[in-house]
């Protein structure tokens, strides 16, 4: 009946544990021939063809729970950290939060989507749900750096604030070309950095790798 429907809807709240639900509950391993780099990505609901554009490049990937500590990671003696995509709001997993800004200049990191608001939050910043999210398969963002344009696709209903960026060291290198909003960010100091999109290409995970050459050979 219809009010009993309208009653459903607004008694509805909203899960605060997306990513405990589809975080794998054990480490796992995406192998490849010949590595030469050891990546642990932190599982918020990560594809497998990230996994795999990882392998791509010569890293071998290690996939934890969201919850997995920071000493838990470096033990793992990996090259780099990848959070990955992943759904709900970020400022519902605090547990990966705290690991990021615990191994902030200890481990070059990479986040995508859902990894790319968690980052912002353990640096500082704030994020904040839009009146209407970016979805699908056409959404062109803008490099700040040299202007080029990629169209990738966009699964999200959270920004990072930029009025928030003020002291957390982070520069905002992509822009959505549709609002403006941040759509990248990065903190070359730290050798860290973020999109809030799937990558197009293997453009982001060749900066990855080359911030984990760095740091093997600082």
């Amino acid at each position: 009946p219809h009010e009993e429907a309208m009653a459903r809807i607004a008694s509805y709240k909203a899960p605060t544990d997306s990513v405990r639900r589809v975080s794998c509950k054990k480490k796992s391993y995406a192998r490849t021939p010949n590595p030469r780099y050891s990546v642990v990505a932190i599982d918020c609901g990560i594809k497998q063809s990230l996994n795999k554009a990882l392998n791509n490049v010569g890293c071998n990937v290690t996939v934890v729970p969201y919850n997995t500590s920071a000493e838990e990671i470096l033990s793992c003696k990996a090259d780099g950290l990848y959070i990955s995509d992943g759904p709900g709001n970020p400022a519902d997993v605090p547990e990966v939060i705290e690991t990021i800004a615990a191994l902030r200049g200890k481990l070059p990191m990479f986040g995508v989507c859902l990894g790319h608001e968690l980052m912002a939050l353990a640096c500082g910043a704030k994020t904040v749900r839009q009146q209407c999210g970016r979805y699908g398969a056409n959404q062109p963002v803008r490099v700040v750096e040299n202007g080029r344009l990629e169209i990738p696709r966009q699964n999200r209903s959270y920004v990072v604030a930029e009025a928030s960026l003020e002291g957390t060291g982070l520069k905002v290198t992509h822009r959505s070309v549709m609002d403006d909003t941040i759509e990248g960010l990065a903190c070359m100091k730290d050798r860290m950095f973020s999109v809030q999109y799937a990558p197009v290409d293997d453009k982001p995970y060749r900066q990855f790798i080359k911030m984990m050459e760095e740091k093997r050979n600082a």
